[in-house]
């Protein structure tokens, strides 16, 4: 029994460690969010409410709103009683110089009248002082003593220097010289602001502020059906969803923890669906399956974060479109396309204004995989960052206007939320790279890099196997045109052609195209000696790509080039020579597997329909267009292709292609 389960399991591997991944991510997002106030109410201030009525399950705290801290916040500032000092040295020294000043001029009114200003006190204007009038209380430290006085029973320079110039206008002009030299340097602010005392008590004051206004107990209604929706009213209902918990005191409520599992299960399992029957190939490897998952999670986790420590808004910072960019980079515009749904409704489902934040970030990121069609320079990045941010921007303000048709409703702190998101999209270009060094996936940047035909790997098949060399030259050719006939990506089909014979690198001469001379090495060899080595530049292939650190992308076309198909040449000899009973057909066919992409197939048919071709000994239009339909239909006959997504109208298109590209190879002219 052990036996028969360990062998169920090695067949079944990448299907169960598949089941698994898909497992742990949903728990992941179900223990993640359900402490992020699973609570998914919509309402809007002015509006009715919907809902039955509201029953609080537990007593809770009624937070005071951001509005209301605010303006507690500026009156506490505003009547604040900032300290100062008075400088009795400083004042005493000034009396002193200017009594000493004034002693030839004979005039005490002026030097009593200056007396009893500096020892009143001249105070320095501040922020309190601009802001107050007379009646303004402050307190007013005489050394070890302190007063509260009215700001009026202060003085500021220029009152100070207005009451003496009435006594000083009386005298002669030489005198009033003297006196205004004087005053210049005696008459000077004594009482300043104690800032540190001052900022302390206000600080204290601050932090001794509740953010809580008032309780609500468990069972009390919150709101009532129908009714209608005040600051007030939704004030409650955002205290409730900050305090609300499945797990609140000992108490599990299963029902809403067993619902939110299930509804995060379909999600999930919808975006599965649409992998399996739409991009098979996108999920066939446990890399590529692991890389979706950890892309869509980490935008969760996001989520998850700036909910618990940020404002309301805080949520519209996660950059949802990184998500298409990147599955873009790897994949196609379809996967690109639910990856963003799948995020955003993972994240919706857990937020209060789930439904405002899917209809935004949706309307956005379809027009960010709009402009993914052709990324091939850094430069586009910015670009695509300076869209997101316009485009959020844009639909936010719309929306705004749609529900409330007042700008003064439009939030500052979302605007500045979605700076930091379009920033964070420069991000991708990092992301992209680190991705491929570590999935080993490939971009069409790195594709335009492996195209360059003075890579080592092509340049060793160049020079050891020319033949080869040529042959992959022009299967590129026609992989290429027949991929961007039918859509398919055009450049990853040019690249996987001219990389899916290098096994051919070692035992060259075994190959027809490149053998040079009218001795085939064959001729000294049985049939299955030769069919082991023809079917071995597959998996020597393989192994050059892994030593030369090729990606899994262009390996695909090196294992499944050949499919399942026999070395029907050996094969038939074999058969004539040593009889059908006596021979293993498995010792004469590749072991694929089968292509399980349109790009796949494409050279599969590419690479067949290139070698058959070199086989006409006089081309004409007919027989190449024979040589293309038989080679094609017999693959089809085989169910080579059905494990890619390729169509038979992609297929027809495809013989066209390849007919067309082929009469242009051997120069077919029409006769006249």
């Amino acid at each position: 029994m052990a036996r028969t389960n360990d062998k169920f399991f090695r067949k079944n591997y990448n299907l169960i460690l598949k089941y698994i991944i898909v497992a742990v991510f949903t728990a992941f997002v179900v223990v993640i969010f359900h402490n992020n106030k699973s609570f998914y109410y919509e309402y809007e201030v002015g509006k009715s409410w919907n809902y039955p009525d509201l029953i609080a399950p537990y007593d809770f705290p009624v937070y005071k709103s951001y509005s209301q801290i605010t303006e507690e916040k500026k009156e506490i500032s505003n009547n604040i009683r900032p300290y100062y000092k008075y400088n009795t040295s400083l004042t005493e020294q000034k009396i002193s110089e200017f009594t000493t000043g004034m002693s030839e001029l004979k005039q005490p009114q002026i030097v009593g009248k200056f007396t009893r200003i500096m020892r009143a006190g001249i105070i320095k204007p501040d922020e309190y002082i601009n802001s107050h009038d007379s009646t303004f209380i402050v307190c007013v430290e005489y050394g070890t003593k302190a007063k509260y006085l009215f700001t009026g029973n202060l003085y500021t320079l220029t009152e100070a220097k207005a009451l003496l110039n009435a006594d000083i206008d009386k005298l002669k002009p030489n005198e009033i010289a003297t006196v205004n030299r004087l005053l210049l340097s005696c008459l000077v602010e004594n009482v300043t602001l104690d800032v540190n005392k001052t900022e302390y008590v206000l600080k204290k004051k601050l932090d001794e502020l509740s953010d809580i206004s008032g309780l609500i107990e468990k069972g009390s209604i919150v709101i009532s059906y129908g009714t209608l929706i005040t600051a007030e009213d939704s004030n409650k209902i955002e205290s409730l969803y900050q305090n609300f918990d499945f797990f609140k005191g000992n108490t599990i409520n299963y029902n809403n923890l067993i619902c939110e599992i299930l509804v995060y299960i379909i999600i999930i399992f919808s975006f599965m669906s649409l992998l399996v029957i739409y991009s098979p190939a996108a999920i066939i490897h446990n890399k590529s399956f692991l890389l979706l998952f950890s892309i869509i999670a980490i935008n969760v986790i996001l989520a998850a974060f700036l909910q618990q420590n940020g404002k309301a808004y805080a949520v519209f910072i996660i950059p949802v479109c990184l998500v298409p960019i990147i599955f873009r980079a790897f994949y196609n515009h379809s996967i690109a396309a639910w990856g963003l749904i799948l995020t955003i409704m993972l994240i919706a489902f857990s937020i209060p204004e789930g439904l405002n934040y899917t209809l935004i970030n949706i309307t956005v990121g379809m027009i960010v995989i709009g402009m993914l069609s052709k990324l091939e320079k850094r430069s586009q990045y910015f670009l695509i960052t300076l869209i997101v941010f316009i485009s959020y921007c844009v639909i936010y303000i719309l929306f705004e206007l749609i529900k409330t048709g007042d700008f003064s409703t439009i939030s500052s702190g979302r605007i500045y939320a979605y700076v930091f998101n379009s920033l964070l999209i420069l991000l991708s270009f990092p992301f992209v790279f680190v991705i491929e060094k570590i999935f080993g996936y490939i971009t069409d940047v790195s594709l335009i890099e492996l195209s360059n035909t003075n890579n080592k790997v092509l340049r060793d098949l160049s020079n050891v196997a020319p033949g080869t060399f040529q042959h992959s030259i022009q299967v590129s050719n026609l992989a290429e045109s027949a991929a961007r006939e039918i859509g398919a990506n055009a450049l990853l089909a040019r690249v996987g052609s001219l990389y899916h014979d290098i096994g051919k690198i070692e035992n060259p001469f075994f190959f027809t195209e490149n053998q040079v001379q009218s001795s085939n090495p064959h001729d000294a060899l049985l049939p299955s000696q030769s069919a082991k080595i023809i079917l071995s530049h597959v998996n020597i292939g393989l192994e050059i790509a892994t030593k030369n650190h090729l990606p899994e992308q262009v390996k695909d076309f090196i294992r499944t080039h050949h499919g399942t198909r026999l070395t029907s040449f050996f094969y038939k000899s074999a058969v004539s020579q040593d009889g059908k009973d006596k021979i293993n057909e498995n010792d004469f066919r590749y072991h694929g597997p089968k292509p399980s992409s349109r790009e796949t197939a494409i050279v599969m048919m590419a690479d067949s329909v290139e070698a058959a071709s070199k086989s006409m000994s006089y081309p004409d239009e007919e027989t190449l267009t024979n040589i293309v339909n038989s080679v094609i239909d017999k693959q089809i006959a085989e169910k080579q292709f059905d494990n890619s997504d390729i169509t038979f109208k992609d297929i027809e298109d495809i013989k066209k292609i390849f007919i067309t590209k082929l009469k242009s190879i051997y120069h077919l002219r029409v006769k006249y």
